[in-house]
């Protein structure tokens, strides 16, 4: 996603939440409470940055001898051509991916399915895309970068894109209609996420650009058992953050990762003085420094 003036911002803010979860970060739609959470969109004409990048990944080279851990650039391209199978083998214990909810005791449990976007089915895409506007419009509509579903349909299939499929544990894929569209209604939440570079030189990163749950999730426990497992990948990988975007207006998220060791990046735009007023950014890029263990972090260095 591009933003709306032509230019090509490394992070874009767009409001993707479900509505209702255990934290409950935000502010009312109709009566049920909408989880804000984060996108990032993914720069796709990076020619001004080229000589940048090349400059220091050549400077990095001459640094760092053979024996040193591979280079940002390296550790990215080795993940990411990891097929979904390989990096679900060497990164998430299958045991992450049931939950049962402490209460209530005679709930149900929950599946959660690792897969590419190359390996959605169409009605699994649609569900996701399904859950973003019902969940999320609204708070697109209004906001600087509006709501475009074509561009957001483009943005969930980029390549090296990964999800997390929320299903109950007893369902199977269950098919509906709606006019010409086929959305797999058994899928109840999402996330995904991208292992991708931040800044020059590089970093690496785990972004999570999305995460949404129905309103059937609400207060299980399932938004922050999906923040658990991108985190624990992060530390398996070794990448150095976690990174999301979040709007400044929705107070409730910001509590949610900062009760997770989210602070604002040191990269996230500040205001902006034009010649009659100042323009308030509606957006905070945040990230946690992530160990080498997983479950652990560590806190960036805040820019609040």
């Amino acid at each position: 996603m591009r933003n709306l003036d032509g230019q090509h911002p490394k992070y874009i803010a767009v409001t993707v939440g479900p509505r209702g979860s255990d934290s409950r970060p935000t502010r009312e739609h109709s009566s049920v409470p909408i989880i804000q959470y984060v996108i990032m969109a993914k720069r796709k004409d990076q020619h001004s940055e080229e000589s940048l990048v090349s400059a220091a990944l050549k400077k990095s080279k001459r640094q760092h001898s053979d024996s040193d851990i591979p280079s940002a650039q390296q550790l990215v391209v080795d993940l990411n051509a990891q097929d979904a199978e390989t990096f679900q083998s060497n990164f998430i214990p299958l045991a992450s991916l049931s939950y049962t909810p402490r209460s209530p005791i005679d709930g149900p449990s929950y599946h959660v399915s690792f897969k590419e976007s190359a390996d959605l089915e169409p009605s699994e895409l649609n569900a996701c895309f399904d859950l973003i506007a019902t969940t999320s419009r609204a708070d697109y509509e209004p906001s600087s970068f509006g709501w475009h579903p074509s561009r957001k349909r483009s943005e969930m299939i980029e390549d090296d894109m990964r999800y997390f499929l929320v299903r109950r544990q007893d369902a199977s894929p269950t098919i509906e209609k709606q006019g010409k569209t086929r959305i797999d209604t058994s899928i109840e939440g999402f996330l995904s996420f991208q292992i991708c570079h931040d800044s020059v030189p590089l970093v690496t990163v785990l972004y999570i650009y999305e995460i949404h749950l129905s309103a059937s999730l609400r207060g299980l426990g399932m938004g922050a058992h999906l923040m658990q497992l991108a985190e624990d990948i992060a530390a398996k990988v070794q990448v150095e953050k976690v990174m999301l975007t979040v709007f400044v207006s929705n107070s409730k998220a910001l509590g949610f990762y900062r009760s997770r060791g989210y602070v604002v990046d040191a990269c996230s735009p500040g205001d902006r003085r034009t010649r009659n007023k100042i323009v308030r950014m509606d957006h905070f890029i945040m990230s946690k420094i992530v160990k080498r263990e997983a479950g652990e972090s560590k806190e960036p260095e805040a820019n609040e």
